[in-house]
């Protein structure tokens, strides 16, 4: 069975039927306005452990922040950031994510687990 996933932005929540590539896009694109806050995109089921993604918006140059959070077999949890990844990035990432279950490739991104 196809996962479900639902989108959070602020206080409002998009379930898996409602979730289209064009509603993601639109979205990610409205954060590069400098009020802008975050996107989060959780599967129903973790895909490879990740049970969420994320990026904040409302940065100069219309640069965002993407976390991929992990719960761990020994149920501790993982927070990776990468900080100034493009628009066209992040709408990869979570297009990827969300239609071919891809989990980001986070080896370059900070473990920031014990600063949160």
């Amino acid at each position: 069975m196809k996962n479900r996933f639902t989108i959070t932005l602020e206080e409002k929540v998009y379930k898996n039927s409602q979730i289209s590539g064009e509603l993601i896009e639109d979205i990610i694109h409205e954060l590069t306005k400098p009020d802008a806050t975050f996107i989060v995109l959780e599967p129903e089921d973790p895909i490879n452990e990740c049970t969420l993604i994320q990026a904040l918006g409302g940065f100069k140059d219309a640069v965002f922040v993407a976390e991929a959070v992990f719960s761990r077999p020994d149920d501790t949890m993982q927070i990776f950031r990468i900080e100034g990844i493009s628009e066209e990035e992040c709408i990869k990432m979570f297009l990827d994510f969300w239609q071919k279950g891809i989990v980001p490739e986070t080896k370059d991104w900070d473990d920031v687990s014990k600063k949160i």
